[in-house]
């Protein structure tokens, strides 16, 4: 079962008025996925945010200076302004409630990696977060699949229960790795995975023809013929440019199909 970090109560069970610090170890902790339920999740097509999205998730909840009051929230933050964005290195006792949290580790993350719109976010509650989140650039994902289980939920996930809760999810699900859909312009669904093999030129198959399709999705048109020659190579090569990839003696590696999952999530067509 994927772990989230989770932070719901004070050490009485309450909302307000305890000790500052985690004083019984679950105030803020690592758990289980379960059902709240909740109303939707909410991604950054980044990795590298969704990736320190959860390792902060991680530090603050292993770290017992940090507990739960809302009327003491924002100390949290505080403190971890003060300690270069790290929540293993807060040494002063502080509060958080669990909307509270999670945004100011968005904000931290903006910071440590020079993103303005995370920066800016604001210390708001469940109710607005969804909004909030959105508007700085994450998605919003309510099919099913995300909301029953944690099987298709990526590392940094942020789970929302608009009127109650929020929580972070810490661990990739079953099926994090793999899409399927409808890609526009070739009317064929994909379906990529993360184990999907290094495609090199005069290559045929099945996964030549997965690639294609991404290239065609990405609005770098070329014959889904499942045969990589000169012009997939042609096109490749255009969309590794355009992502920062440096050219791999491979043709599609590792790097070109991360980026090609992150396309079609952008596309939002799974």
């Amino acid at each position: 079962m994927s772990l989230i970090s989770n932070s719901g109560h004070d050490e009485n069970g309450g909302y307000r008025g305890g000790k500052a610090g985690d004083q019984i170890g679950t105030e803020w902790y690592l758990r289980s996925w379960y059902d709240r339920p909740w109303n939707c999740v909410i991604r950054h097509p980044n990795s590298k945010v969704r990736e320190l999205i959860a390792e902060l998730a991680v530090k603050a909840a292993k770290n017992d200076k940090i507990g739960y009051d809302q009327d003491e929230r924002v100390t949290y933050w505080s403190q971890l302004q003060k300690v270069g964005y790290d929540p293993s290195k807060i040494t002063v006792p502080c509060e958080e409630d669990c909307s509270a949290g999670v945004m100011a580790n968005v904000k931290a993350v903006g910071y440590l990696l020079g993103i303005e719109a995370l920066k800016n976010v604001p210390i708001t509650s469940t109710w607005y977060m969804r909004d909030t989140l959105k508007n700085a650039g994450f998605e919003i994902l309510t099919a099913s699949k995300y909301l029953k289980s944690p099987d298709y939920l990526k590392r940094g996930d942020i789970l929302l229960n608009d009127a109650k809760h929020t929580a972070t999810n810490v661990e990739d699900g079953k099926y994090a790795g793999e899409l399927t859909g409808t890609s526009s312009g070739t009317g064929g669904k994909i379906t990529v995975n993360a184990s999907m093999p290094i495609l090199k030129k005069g290559m045929t198959g099945s996964a030549v023809r997965v690639w294609q399709q991404i290239l065609c999705a990405a609005g770098y048109n070329t014959a889904v013929d499942s045969s990589f020659g000169d012009d997939t190579e042609e096109k490749t090569e255009k969309l590794e440019k355009a992502k920062g990839i440096t050219k791999d003696p491979n043709q599609v590696g590792p790097a070109a199909w991360k980026a090609g999952l992150e396309i079609l999530t952008a596309k939002k067509t799974f």
